[in-house]
């Protein structure tokens, strides 16, 4: 192992680009040094001495739901275990080596760099000359996932296994937030408040999902992510102090939405986040009536599948986040 990352590191045209070109270069490296990885016999042979330079890796099964009212199946009907092959061991195993040589990691979380989508604050001239105290943090995401959870129906008082869809987010505060740190530990300090709703876009079935407070899934989320998150009612509290631009420490709030009930018909949707920022404008309608706009965050996906087999890994980024006023 130590000469496959010697490799990379003499190599600055290398790049972490993918799992399968990971296991490309892997495969080449190898060929160089005369080294073959045949069977799984050796693979776990690898493995093993991998470990013992600290090096830990994981897999996680792949699992798939027809709707929900197949939740109350069995686990072996509802999850679909998927063996890594050669190329994907490889690949996963350079991957998790190289994120911790190649790029920095935050104090206060195990997040990976590029799992996460930045959006930038993007505070313009113009809207600080009409709003004089506008600020809006940067926000960090991950792609919507799914999770499956033991939860209480509060109309029966039952338990039952249902399909939870969720969004991990970190808030940043960066210098161009508009926001200074005079006001950090005092009364005035802006207090974060999210509200984040999901969207169905499909023609002819729009529908809106507003953040459901879920205690009994965030468990099941913050083992799955390996990091703290808290739930929209937790994560309130006044924003953090600045994180320079090119600053390794990050100072964030990081929360979650969750949602349950998702049309599982739904192929395209979108997530709107406001609270992330405090702009708004006065505009008229139509009968010159004012109406008070506030600025969110937009980021559209979309999902090429149907209610069948329902998997994270079918959701996908649908353009850049885009900030906007409604």
């Amino acid at each position: 192992m130590v000469i496959l990352i010697r490799g990379l590191e003499k190599s600055p045209r290398l790049r972490l680009r993918s799992a399968g070109w990971a296991a490309d270069v892997i495969d080449r490296i190898c060929q160089q040094r005369r080294m073959r990885v045949r069977d799984d016999s050796l693979l776990s042979r690898q493995l093993d001495r991998w470990k013992r330079f600290g090096l830990q890796f994981r897999t996680a099964p792949r699992t798939g739901f027809r709707n929900e009212g197949d939740l109350g199946s069995t686990d072996s009907e509802q999850r679909v275990m998927h063996t890594s092959n050669r190329r994907q061991f490889l690949g996963s195993s350079l991957a998790a080596a190289g994120a911790g040589l190649f790029w920095p990691s935050s104090s206060d979380a195990d997040v990976l760099p590029r799992v996460e989508r930045v959006a930038a604050p993007m505070v313009t001239g113009e809207e600080q000359n009409v709003q004089k105290d506008i600020w809006a943090a940067e926000v960090r995401y991950k792609p919507v996932r799914m999770v499956v959870a033991q939860l209480t129906d509060p109309a029966t008082y039952q338990s039952q296994r249902k399909l939870v869809w969720y969004l991990a987010y970190r808030v940043v505060i960066r210098p161009s937030s508009a926001l200074s740190d005079i006001s950090l530990n005092t009364p005035d300090r802006p207090v974060f408040v999210p509200e984040v709703t999901l969207t169905v876009d499909d023609e002819g079935r729009q529908q809106s999902y507003p953040d459901q407070v879920l205690p009994e899934v965030l468990p099941a989320i913050l083992r799955r992510e390996k990091h703290e998150y808290k739930s929209s009612v937790d994560v309130v509290g006044p924003l953090p102090a600045i994180s320079p631009e090119d600053s390794r420490r990050i100072v964030s709030l990081d929360g979650v939405a969750t949602w349950t009930g998702i049309n599982p018909d739904a192929n395209y949707f979108s997530v709107v986040m406001s609270g992330f920022s405090n702009g708004y404008r006065v505009v008229k309608d139509d009968e010159g009536v004012e109406r008070v706009q506030r600025r969110m965050l937009r980021q559209r996906f979309w999902r090429p599948s149907d209610r069948f087999d329902q998997n994270e890994k079918e959701i996908r980024f649908k353009g850049e986040p885009e900030w906007f006023y409604q």
